[in-house]
């Protein structure tokens, strides 16, 4: 699965919980990261999660193993105009908290599977990244796991000729080389 169908996937269960999840997610924008992270104008006015993948990890294989465990790690930032409810609101009592939010955002993805073959995902840790002009921003990182194979290839003296990828079944060969 490729790393932007599982950020989709979760941009897409977020918004699906804004009607699962009572008002708290409702009056937010969802949606993945765009591309010019510093755009305040970007937010809306209660509030605004964005998605985004962070990084991913890979274990070292294990003698000739080309199977490795990689960890994917995708950020969640909150971005909200009220910290805690009925404090300083500016809509409504409720509308866009930041700890009310994260709190749902944690619910709803600990333990969400993103795709076949990966493990559920958790939460790994919630920080204040800012506080500017009157918004509070929070990243929150989520952790998925799962297993790499390595293509199977066709050799001819050692150099590979064919690779077959197993999640797709599609095969592509490389040309021999004139010298």
């Amino acid at each position: 699965m490729s790393i932007k169908t599982i950020e989709n996937q979760l941009v897409n269960v977020l918004n699906a919980a804004k009607d699962l999840e009572g008002e708290v997610l409702a009056p937010m924008l969802i949606e993945a990261c765009p591309e010019d992270f510093e755009r305040r104008d970007l937010l809306s006015s209660v509030g605004s999660v964005w998605v985004h993948f962070s990084g991913k990890n890979s274990q070292d294989p294990e003698g000739f193993s080309t199977v490795q465990e990689q960890s994917y790690s995708f950020d969640v930032h909150v971005f909200t105009r009220n910290l805690r409810p009925g404090y300083h609101a500016t809509k409504g009592d409720e509308d866009g908290n930041a700890y009310d939010v994260m709190d749902t955002i944690e619910s709803v993805l600990s333990g969400y599977v993103a795709a076949t073959g990966l493990k559920p995902m958790y939460h790994k840790e919630s920080k204040l990244v800012q506080s500017r002009d009157g918004v509070w921003q929070y990243g929150m990182r989520f952790i998925t796991k799962g297993m790499f194979f390595k293509p199977a290839t066709d050799t001819v003296l050692g150099i590979s000729t064919k690779i077959t990828f197993e999640s797709t079944g599609r095969t592509f060969t490389i040309p021999p080389t004139e010298e």
